[in-house]
């Protein structure tokens, strides 16, 4: 959702929790951000942007515009979801084989 808040999913989510709003959602507690809006990183857009609008909601709207998208950006966010992992440290619960063997021996020394 990171990806593509600002560009494509944000407006959507917006319009929706206009006409749509869940009260069940919707948390008693509201949170200020102190945060000014320009400064917030993308990927940290979904859950710093919009505060008052659940997380669960955005999801939703989310997984809708997912399924309804082309192939080319599926493709595209699988790649930058696998850069993410490669670039992630190596654990023995996001490796197998040889790679988490390695691991393992590393951390028993």
């Amino acid at each position: 959702m990171s990806l593509f808040y600002e560009s494509r999913i944000r407006q959507v989510v917006l319009k929706r929790w206009e006409t749509e709003r869940i009260p069940q959602l919707e948390s008693n507690i509201r949170v200020e951000v102190g945060i000014p809006e320009s400064e917030i990183l993308p990927e940290e857009s979904p859950i710093l942007k919009d505060i008052a609008i659940p997380i669960a909601f955005k999801n939703m709207v989310a997984q809708k515009l997912w399924e309804d998208e082309s192939d080319t950006v599926k493709e595209q966010v699988r790649r930058s979801q696998q850069q993410h992992v490669d670039a992630t440290t190596k654990t023995v619960y996001n490796t197998d084989g040889v790679e988490r063997l390695e691991l393992l021996r590393e951390y028993s020394m």
